[in-house]
């Protein structure tokens, strides 16, 4: 994979999709001459940063929503999460045991009663509104509740997307529109992770 994104025409897209004096224009121009190319790029680069959970998905969402806009940022991001959830559900079961014993001695969290929980979709979706919870690691949890792939894909399909509108979507307003709507709605969003953060014991 590494090889796959620094080789060639891929090294390039990388380059000017983070590009920090680069217009709207320019970026969309450059994406749009690399066709598919760049959409397998940053599609991966979603995938990488759910199975690698200390990479920072915030960055790359907002990334794709200035380089594709709103509707195929959001697409080509939520189909890399997809591809990197089935990696993990994948891996919890060659892994199972020992990514148990793993969150039981660092996570104060009773994943027995867990498991006999009705409201586990419910406690999935929670944990991906709250901030920085990588969503590798919800994504570990979720596949040790002994889910079936068909209900683990789409809770946790379901649970990236609300951050997702909202991190591919403050690129897209970010380069869309003035900067001073942009600044209210970075605000606003700050204001809200604050608040979740403060109370993110009672939630």
């Amino acid at each position: 994979l590494i090889v796959f994104l620094f080789s060639g025409e891929n090294f390039d897209i990388l380059k000017e999709i983070f590009r920090k004096d680069a217009t709207k224009e320019e970026v969309q121009a450059s994406i749009e001459k690399l066709g598919i190319r760049s959409y397998i790029v940053v599609g991966v680069l979603a995938m990488l940063q759910v199975v690698f959970t200390f990479v920072p998905a915030e960055p790359l969402h907002v990334v794709a929503g200035i380089s594709f806009g709103l509707l195929r940022g959001i697409a080509i991001c939520l189909i890399g999460i997809l591809v990197g959830n089935t990696i993990i559900f994948v891996l919890n079961k060659i892994f199972g045991a020992k990514l148990k014993d793993f969150f039981t001695e660092n996570i104060e969290f009773d994943f027995e009663r867990a498991k006999k929980s009705k409201r586990i979709a419910l406690i999935v979706i929670i944990l991906y509104c709250l901030p920085a919870i990588p969503y590798g690691i919800i994504c570990f949890f979720a596949a040790s509740m002994n889910m079936k792939y068909s209900k683990y894909i789409l809770i946790t399909g379901i649970g990236s997307i609300p951050s997702l509108i909202l991190d591919v979507g403050l690129g897209h307003v970010t380069m869309a529109t003035s900067w001073i709507i942009s600044i209210i709605v970075f605000v606003v969003i700050l204001l809200l992770l604050v608040l979740m953060w403060k109370f993110k014991t009672q939630i």
